[in-house]
């Protein structure tokens, strides 16, 4: 069933790494049969601390494809594009933000591009969280084909949008001088997980005093987390950019490989890449544990009784807890 793509990956081929993207996304019930015989054929490691996971996220139109044109030109590696898909007609996206790198990188193509880079756009499907159901997925098949740098761009961000933060290495935060009620909006949420920020479209009005309320904010929000116990070993820096003409990107690069060495030097590379799989592990043993349970008798006896108003949702759950209790002890 997966030879091809299998045999493929071995021979280091971008046209098998599509063909099993397209099949993850296609059948993400089946996804971990693929990743599995990869990961066997290929020997590779999920956890090395030599992979480097770079997410991009801040609000849409805010120059994230811009930025990455760029970075592409100094990271060689895998790329993969979060798109807003259409709720309504399954898995519709627009897949703009590949065109868009295509045009500013035009040497970065999906297959066999002559710089090393292999661009994806995905759809989120509706997600929240910035990222598709599939990035876990897909972030996976980039480390068993090879690639030594990933870079993540999601859809969008807001408060509930930090999915990323639990896949990413470095979180860079994208805003520009038009983002002051995004810096309000995101204050609580956001800010914490961005490891750097940046604000594009410097050269345009308003962004020293953007940049001013940015700095406020980080520093605000530092206070407040060692008032209360918590060990912040890094502030997120402020890296000015206009990405379109190249300025600011070296200082970017050169803040990107400062925390690249923080995580390595303390050691949280490796227990972010351990998380990660943890999650993997656990999400997918719940979702197969899960199908067993439906298939149980006593499942489908109490769910019909909640849902007749016969039972509370919550006596029900410690009934089929402990049924299933006793049967395992």
């Amino acid at each position: 069933m997966f030879e091809e793509i299998v045999e493929g990956f071995v021979k280091g081929e971008k046209r098998a790494l599509s063909k099993a993207i397209s099949f993850v996304e296609r059948f993400p019930d089946k996804a971990h049969l693929l990743i599995s015989e990869i990961s066997k054929k290929t020997g590779r490691n999920l956890i090395s601390e030599d992979i480097y996971i770079l997410g991009i996220t801040g609000p849409p139109g805010i120059g994230k494809s811009t930025l990455i044109s760029q970075l592409v030109k100094r990271i060689k590696g895998g790329v993969i594009l979060c798109d807003p898909s259409s709720v309504k007609v399954e898995g519709g996206a627009i897949l703009g933000d590949r065109i868009r790198i295509h045009i500013e990188s035009p040497s970065s193509e999906e297959n066999g591009g002559k710089n090393g880079v292999f661009i994806r756009s995905i759809g989120t499907r509706g997600e929240k969280g910035g990222v598709s159901v599939n990035t876990n997925d897909i972030v996976n098949l980039y480390i068993l084909f090879g690639f030594k740098n990933i870079i993540i761009e999601t859809a969008g961000t807001g408060q509930t949008e930090t999915e990323i933060s639990k896949i990413a290495d470095t979180v860079i935060l994208v805003l520009s001088p038009e983002s002051g009620d995004e810096i309000q909006f995101m204050k609580s949420g956001i800010l914490e997980i961005a490891d750097i920020i940046v604000l594009n479209k410097a050269d345009r009005p308003m962004a020293d005093r953007i940049y001013n309320e940015i700095r406020i904010a980080i520093d605000t929000a530092h206070m407040v987390l060692s008032g209360i116990g918590k060990d912040v070993k890094w502030k997120p820096p402020i890296i000015k950019t206009v990405a379109k003409d190249g300025v600011g990107i070296d200082e970017l690069m050169l803040a990107i490989e400062q925390h690249k060495a923080f995580l390595k030097n303390s050691n949280y590379i490796i227990e972010k890449r351990k998380e990660r799989v943890e999650r993997d592990f656990v999400n997918g043993l719940t979702k197969k544990m899960f199908e067993v349970l439906e298939n149980l008798q006593i499942y489908r006896k109490v769910k019909d009784e909640v849902l007749e108003g016969k039972k509370d949702p919550y006596s029900a759950i410690e009934e089929v807890y402990q049924f299933i209790s006793e049967k395992m002890s």
